[in-house]
């Protein structure tokens, strides 16, 4: 069954900021000075998840090799990181060389899978 577009309208979104005007929630879409994809989707009105996905799909080809990879190991980083957290949470009292040591056994158990 495909997903539902997203309708979030304008008038949704600035309730949901606290009824600012919207040229503060421009200012909310803002990174390095010009407006983010999501941001002019939203704001425009409707952005599906088959939508996204198109969009994301157009920027990998894009890119090079060399930036595809450096965002897949930033990818693995951010999911050692979370793991890592998961570790700690469940043996609190698990010194870093011992979370360490429970991550690579995580890894090789994905990896036999």
């Amino acid at each position: 069954m495909p997903t539902p577009p997203l309708q979030v309208g304008v008038s949704e979104i600035a309730h949901l900021t606290c009824r600012r005007p919207i040229r503060d929630l421009h200012s909310a879409f803002r990174k390095s000075g010009r407006l983010l994809e999501i941001g002019i989707c939203i704001i425009r009105n409707v952005m599906t998840a088959a939508a996204a996905l198109h969009k994301q799909i157009e920027r990998y080809r894009m890119m090079t090799g060399e930036e595809r990879l450096a965002i897949a190991l930033d990818l693995h980083d951010v999911s050692c990181d979370i793991a890592r957290e998961g570790i700690r949470h469940d043996h609190p009292e698990a010194d870093p060389a011992e979370v360490e040591r429970l991550l690579r056994r995580r890894l090789e158990l994905s990896r036999a899978g």
